[in-house]
């Protein structure tokens, strides 16, 4: 089972490289696609979605391009992940009860809750900040 998928290795891989340049300054698609060697089309679809969740900024024109929308530190890898794969979830159950007719009287399902509760306050407690200091 694969947890991070592609585009959210693609998403974290280029957060990380926006993070390191000076405050302000917007980079290309194309660049950005280039430095960390992911395909320019794929990751327009990332960054719209980044930029939907305000995790970065875009700004369209010949001097436009994207920028984190705030500090590394303030960018948790919950909100990354939940912007690009979705809901972050061990099993669809955990969240929606209809998903299951067995959900009253599962015996899974409780253990899986503790799982996922901890699971989610991990990724929100980690931050873009936390990968650059590796």
């Amino acid at each position: 089972m694969q947890f991070i998928l592609r585009n959210s290795d693609y998403a974290l891989r280029s957060l990380s490289f926006l993070a390191g340049l000076p405050k302000g300054k917007k980079i290309k698609v194309s660049t950005i696609a280039e430095k960390q060697n992911v395909p320019p089309h794929f990751l327009s679809k990332i960054l719209l979605k980044l930029s939907k969740a305000r995790i970065v900024e875009s700004q369209s024109g010949p001097c436009g391009g994207f920028s984190l929308s705030r500090k590394p530190s303030q960018i948790t890898l919950k909100e990354v992940l939940e912007a690009v794969q979705g809901r972050v979830s061990l099993n669809e159950c955990l969240y929606d009860s209809n998903f299951c007719s067995r959900w009253r009287r599962c015996s899974v399902r409780p253990g899986l809750s503790v799982i996922q509760d901890k699971l989610i306050g991990l990724l929100d407690e980690c931050n873009l900040g936390d990968f650059l200091k590796v």
